[in-house]
């Protein structure tokens, strides 16, 4: 993930960290509705803050092409596109089989069991809910790629992950294909697990072709659901995350 900017600049600081982690988020995970006006002004009421960091923020986002941006019109939501998250989907899968076939598996295990743990307190940790599964399958594809000795690869499989984790997201929660899926991504740890790399290579293939055949469906149910969505959402969010670290 980019880290904010400094101060002198750009989005820095603790409010300004805060408002620009908000609205990536948001756009990120395609929570405003497509083409909408983001009115600098309204955010920064609802977010509490001046307009300044919501400026700075937009702007950001804005470079790393999350928002787009008209001139003497102001920033507005970016378009959700199937073929955008068809390719990004398709760049990541190419990059993630290129690692199956060349990485050191056991370095893998070694390193996956390392990040796992570090995820969630094992304690508490349930393993069939969709956020967790669509987090540890993005935390094997970024391991996988640690292996290589490359230091951009793992860059690439991390964007490529952030780009399209609201879509593996809703797959695992989906009922027409989030069973099949879990079940897929079961197999390929195992084969990783056990070492077997053209299992890992089979089941990974499974698991690929079960994603990018639903992804129709899924787009559009994201879809859906972000043009539903309201501004007025930011707030609520920034409450829940203020209660939840209290």
């Amino acid at each position: 993930m980019p880290r904010a900017l400094s101060s002198n600049g750009g989005v820095g600081g603790k409010r300004r960290g805060r408002v620009y982690g908000t609205l990536r988020t948001q756009a990120l995970h395609y929570r405003f509705k497509p083409g909408q006006h983001l009115p600098i002004g309204v955010i920064a009421g609802l977010l509490k803050v001046s307009n300044t960091p919501v400026r700075e923020a937009l702007t950001q986002l804005y470079a790393e092409g999350l928002v787009n941006a008209v001139p003497a019109r102001g920033f507005f939501a970016r378009e959700l596109r199937l073929q955008d998250i068809v390719e990004n989907n398709m760049m990541l899968e190419m990059m993630v089989r290129h690692c199956l076939e060349g990485a050191d598996l056991a370095r893998c295990q070694r390193l996956g069991e390392v990040a796992d743990a570090g995820m969630v307190d094992a304690g508490q940790k349930r393993r069939s809910a969709p956020r967790n599964l669509a987090c540890e399958a993005e935390c094997l594809f970024q391991t996988l790629g640690a292996t290589m000795g490359e230091s951009t690869i793992p860059v690439c499989i991390r964007r490529l992950c952030e780009q399209t984790h609201h879509i593996r997201l809703r797959a695992f929660e989906s009922r027409r294909i989030g069973g099949k899926l879990r079940q897929a991504y079961a197999g390929l740890t195992e084969a990783v697990q056990q070492q077997d790399r053209s299992m890992a290579l089979e089941t990974f293939g499974g698991f690929s072709r079960l994603f990018a055949k639903a992804l129709p469906h899924i787009v559009s149910h994201v879809l859906g659901s972000a043009y539903q969505s309201d501004l007025k959402d930011l707030a609520n969010l920034v409450m829940s995350d203020d209660q939840a670290t209290c």
